[in-house]
């Protein structure tokens, strides 16, 4: 649940708060499991990555607000986003990288975020040009993910051989595990795949076999209801089609 579905429930079941919550707080969290925590970032006595780990800790339903955030504060929050080792859910954060990525391959995220901005393109700029590498990283694993789609059906993956066909990549932090949430944004692969992409897919063999993702593995984020593409493939093969349009797609990465 992000901030913009806070109008789908009354005032008595949202919470503004700070991080950390006070003791009373979180009593009250476990009495009445319907709560739904709206965090102000600005007042919280925590910052950064010690912020979004408290969050992923307490693993209650929240949202972040930035309203009020510098410039700074947000950019600073987004990098840690995108390179902590806990999983946080929250759509603002995931908002705000779509911006910056789908900006980095020129386009804009009208489709995915309507007026809803989260940062300014000139936010977006700063941070392109402060973290090149890190958001390049991005584009790279998010790209490969099309090569992983075709791997998870083993008697595709035998016939094709995609994993033996690109580069492998063995490096559990090459990337933050925060990339598994952008599926569940609306559109966001849609759009991303819809750009011209100026990456080499590659097969990151622990990403995209070990169960890293709290417990769970890249398939229980990957191939859910708001990431279309997966549900194309699985349609795909179910009727029987040739699996070579996929294939074709691959090779314009």
């Amino acid at each position: 649940m992000s901030k913009n579905d806070e109008d789908i429930l009354d005032d008595e079941h949202i919470r503004y708060v700070t991080a950390p919550l006070e003791i009373s707080q979180i009593k009250e969290f476990f009495e009445n499991k319907e709560l739904f925590f709206i965090v102000n970032y600005v007042e919280s006595k925590i910052k950064g990555n010690m912020f979004l780990t408290y969050l992923s800790n307490l693993d209650l339903p929240y949202e972040i607000d930035l309203d009020e955030a510098s410039t700074a504060e947000k950019l600073d929050l987004v990098k840690h986003f995108m390179t902590t080792r806990n999983l946080n859910s929250s759509t603002v954060l995931k908002k705000a990288v779509a911006q910056i990525v789908l900006q980095k391959m020129g386009t804009t995220p009208e489709l995915i975020l309507g007026k809803d901005y989260i940062l300014t393109n000139e936010e977006c700029d700063l941070y392109i040009k402060a973290n090149e590498e890190l958001v390049e990283k991005w584009k790279v694993f998010l790209a490969s993910t099309m090569l992983y789609m075709l791997t998870t059906v083993a008697a595709v993956e035998e016939d094709y051989n995609f994993k033996g066909q690109y580069q492998i990549i063995e490096d559990s932090g090459f990337i933050g595990l925060n990339v598994v949430q952008m599926f569940s944004l609306p559109h966001f692969m849609d759009v991303f795949y819809a750009q011209k992409i100026d990456v080499a897919p590659c097969y990151f063999k622990n990403q995209f076999e070990e169960y890293m993702f709290k417990g769970s593995n890249l398939f229980n984020y990957y191939f859910c209801k708001e990431n279309t593409i997966p549900l194309l493939f699985n349609s795909t093969l179910s009727g029987g089609k040739d699996i070579k349009q996929f294939e074709e797609l691959l090779s314009k990465v």
